[in-house]
């Protein structure tokens, strides 16, 4: 399994993995097929976004999207089809591993109240629950915001074994 940076010609695959595991969320997200395309090709004509992919036998597994601003970088979606296999716990390792690199001091995220999975998952990893918010847009479901802080050195940050 390689986790690379999204290039333009697995774009569409990639968006069928964004579409298929954002509709397998805890609610189910609001994103048809069309539009997990528009956004992925809204990222490569303005570059706001960094997106990473796992491929397994040259076939897109998992995806995760983030931004980095200064200091700090914000996880916004981290999926992968099947799940339980993995390939989330490699894609936040290499997130991880770039932040370390790119000098981070943390990385934020924010995931349902009501996905018990997600917050474990992130848990897993050492993320703190450090508030939460009203509601996300299209959801009355609160979210909690989760940081995870880089307050010791590389060599002493954990990183999660893969299942």
């Amino acid at each position: 399994m390689i986790i690379e940076e999204l290039s333009q010609n697995d774009l569409l695959e990639a968006a069928h993995i964004y579409f298929t595991t954002v509709n397998m969320q805890n609610p189910p997200g609001n994103i048809s097929a069309d539009e997990a395309v528009q956004q992925l090709l809204l990222n490569f004509a303005f570059k706001k976004y960094k997106v990473l992919v796992s491929k397994s036998y040259n076939k897109i597994d998992g995806i995760s999207i983030f931004q980095q601003s200064r200091d700090k970088l914000d996880l916004f979606f981290i999926g992968a089809y099947p799940m339980s296999a993995g390939r989330g716990t490699l894609l936040l390792n290499e997130l991880k591993s770039y932040a370390i690199k790119q000098n981070v001091k943390s990385i934020n995220t924010v995931v349902s109240s009501i996905d018990k999975k997600a917050v474990n998952f992130y848990s897993s990893f050492g993320f703190k629950k450090i508030g939460q918010m009203c509601k996300q847009e299209m959801s009355n479901l609160p979210q909690i915001k989760m940081i995870l802080n880089f307050n010791l050195t590389n060599a002493q940050i954990p990183f999660k074994q893969q299942d």
